[in-house]
């Protein structure tokens, strides 16, 4: 079952403009919630990404170095020609918010830090 607070704040971060995907994953790459404005777009989108949820759990592991850490994983942005994906970790979650390029801004990010803060 999916906790509300993720539903939520999956929902809030599909409402920042560019955005058409999001997925929260826990630790073992499970889907714990995912949103999109379009459902077939995100088919598509999903399609040309496989396995999305292990590569976002994968890229957190790889960061988060647990002998002699170099430091606090806090974002990633990886681009895909016209879209980008915007790599989050909040708890014991990890997001993966999928957006066009050019929407990847300071105040973008400031953003997503706000609702996920108060997720």
């Amino acid at each position: 079952m999916m906790e509300s607070e993720t539903n939520n704040a999956c929902s809030k971060l599909l409402d920042l403009d560019g955005v058409f995907h999001v997925m929260a994953i826990d630790n073992h790459a499970e889907i714990v919630a995912e949103s999109a404005v379009d459902d077939s777009i995100a088919k598509v989108y999903l399609r040309s990404i496989p396995n999305l949820a292990m590569r976002l759990a994968i890229l957190r592991t790889a960061s988060n170095v647990y002998k002699e850490p170099a430091g606090i994983f806090r974002s990633a942005v990886i681009e895909f020609d016209r879209t980008a994906l915007l790599v989050i970790p909040k708890d014991r979650y990890t997001y993966g918010i999928a957006l066009l390029k050019e929407h990847v801004t300071s105040t973008l990010r400031v953003k997503v830090q706000s609702i996920l803060a108060t997720a």
